[in-house]
């Protein structure tokens, strides 16, 4: 019950989103760490173009209010640029 109090469902959606953009990334929810290898990085900035839209449609919101909302997905939390994921 917890877990579904602090299911945020536009903040999942950024994340999912992020993670189609840069073909994946790790995300440690108790840490707040978004962990990406340096070749995810460069996939980000590429890809871009279809983020803010993807996110707008799969929250049912305009592009304008994708743009604003995804900043606070990232408040508290700290993104890190590996060199190597290794697990």
């Amino acid at each position: 019950m917890d877990s579904y109090k602090t299911f945020d469902p536009s903040g999942y959606t950024v994340l999912c989103q992020l993670g189609k953009t840069c073909d994946g990334l790790v995300y440690f929810s108790k840490t707040a760490k978004v962990v990406l290898n340096v070749g995810e990085q460069g996939k980000i900035l590429y890809n871009f173009q279809s983020f803010i839209p993807n996110v707008a449609k799969d929250l049912v919101i305009s592009e304008n209010e994708a743009v604003e909302a995804n900043p606070g997905f990232f408040v508290g939390k700290s993104v890190v640029v590996l060199r190597e994921i290794t697990l």
